[in-house]
């Protein structure tokens, strides 16, 4: 094993990807429970017990809101502790805080105090996983009628993430072994696949490094395209079909709450053939604007500034089929197609058949490091580096120009985290950068042979 992986582990900060997938663990998102494999130094059986115990399934809900009611009284010492992802809201008019869970309904209103939220901030942007201890307010102290209180909040997440120590970590490692970690890290097994593969599956996480990048990606199913999204990033939120309101993504007037998009590192829209705006006038003009700007009005709000990425994902089988007809009516207009910086060609990848085959039985860095690694990558760019020594050729637009030095950038401090320059990663991620447009562009010339060029854009080093 390299060195600089064997210093990962020995810190805590790397973990067997296989035993994340033992038991109850499977049952939680890998950020979390590789959180806990790494505090327990890889016991499977003790991380699974904690599982088991405090992140019961839904079907044993009103026996935990039984438990609250008879053994946990708001005042005592005694607190009924469960691990599930917190989101809380103000209600200044009553001058509490009220809790949402997202894995357990416990068919009760839920409230907390400021003094919990006074250190836990998270908790009110995008929401935390952590460990919370409820007791039961029968006295209706509270609130003036009874319901649970969370009296208690540890959040589940690592602190400390220095993003130079992974530029250390590349330092030490080829090209080759960099991306084979990478693979792993993600929970799949690199031996499985080709190097083009590796890095078509890494072009997935460019948007949870880049800020306002914005992809579309259309493959077959059960190739892992929500699975990164879902497991690698607490920053996510994920639409899996159905309505999506301008209300949800960008500001809800009624309650005064800043949507998705403003709280977010990425946003995904899985199933985008499934995904129904129920006012797709003012959503896609909306998301034109943001796309461009990087910010958006809605009603009384004023101007939003988000960094918030976009990925729309789409099943087909082939290049060969009509793939705008995945998209909705409303997303096939031209103007909102030219503002998606490239597209990922997901028919390229295999389907995950097999856990023994395509998953990960080696060593990564845990889940819960990387995620936070990725969201502080996102405060940095390439684009520089990038911009002064490449030069775009095959009458790019401004647009084109934009979308492939994002691109560009965001591979780039993928595969070079340190920012040293390096002539390998910049072809790469220049290659890729050009490919993933021109698959756009080729959309775009289809639609509007008059407005858009058949010429594929290419690229050179500047003399």
């Amino acid at each position: 094993m390299n060195q600089a992986i064997t210093a990962l582990m020995e810190k805590g900060l790397a973990v067997d990807k296989s035993k994340a997938r033992v038991g109850e663990l499977a049952r939680i998102p890998r950020h979390i429970s590789e959180y806990l494999l790494t505090k327990l130094n890889g016991d499977t059986v003790r991380a699974s017990e904690i599982v088991r115990r405090l992140c019961p399934p839904q079907s044993e809900s009103n026996v935990v809101l039984h438990r609250i009611m008879e053994e946990a009284p708001v005042g005592s010492d005694n607190a009924v502790t469960l691990l599930d992802e917190v989101y809380v809201m103000p209600l200044p008019k009553i001058g509490v805080y009220q809790v949402k869970l997202s894995n357990i309904d416990l068919r009760s209103e839920i409230y907390t105090l400021s003094k919990i939220i006074r250190s836990n901030l998270g908790l009110l942007r995008y929401g935390c996983w952590g460990t919370l201890g409820l007791q039961y307010d029968f006295e209706e102290v509270l609130v003036g009628k009874k319901s649970i209180v969370m009296v208690d909040f540890k959040p589940v997440t690592t602190s400390n993430v220095d993003v130079e120590e992974l530029g250390r970590i590349r330092e030490n490692l080829t090209l080759e072994e960099w991306v084979n970690l990478l693979i792993d890290t993600c929970g799949l097994n690199p031996q499985a696949y080709s190097f083009r593969q590796k890095l078509l599956y890494l072009c997935r996480i460019l948007p949870l490094i880049e800020e306002n990048l914005y992809l579309i990606e259309l493959g077959p199913r059960a190739t892992g395209k929500t699975y990164l999204y879902r497991n690698m990033s607490r920053y996510v939120r994920i639409f899996s079909g159905g309505g999506v309101s301008p209300a949800v993504l960008f500001y809800n007037a009624m309650a005064r709450e800043l949507g998705e998009l403003a709280v977010r590192d990425c946003v995904i829209f899985d199933e985008i053939s499934r995904i129904e705006f129920p006012d797709p006038y003012e959503m896609v003009g909306k998301l034109k604007d943001y796309m461009e700007s990087g910010m958006y009005e809605r009603g009384a709000m004023r101007q939003v500034r988000s960094g918030c990425s976009i990925v729309m994902q789409g099943n087909i089988d082939s290049d060969h089929e009509s793939w705008e007809t995945v998209l909705p009516q409303s997303l096939r207009e031209p103007a909102l197609i030219d503002r998606i910086h490239g597209l990922i060609p997901g028919w390229e990848m295999p389907k995950i058949m097999s856990a023994d085959l395509h998953l990960s039985r080696g060593i990564g860095i845990a889940a819960d490091y990387f995620s936070e690694a990725m969201h502080q990558m996102r405060a940095i760019t390439a684009s520089s580096l990038i911009r002064d020594r490449v030069e775009i050729l095959g009458e790019p637009s401004i647009r084109d120009e934009r979308s492939t030095l994002k691109l560009a950038s965001a591979m780039y401090k993928l595969l070079r985290p340190d920012l040293e320059y390096d002539k390998e990663a910049l072809e790469i991620s220049m290659d890729l950068a050009v490919e993933l447009r021109n698959l756009i562009r080729e959309k775009l010339h289809q639609m509007i042979p008059s407005e858009f060029p058949g010429k594929p854009l290419e690229w050179r080093l500047r003399i």
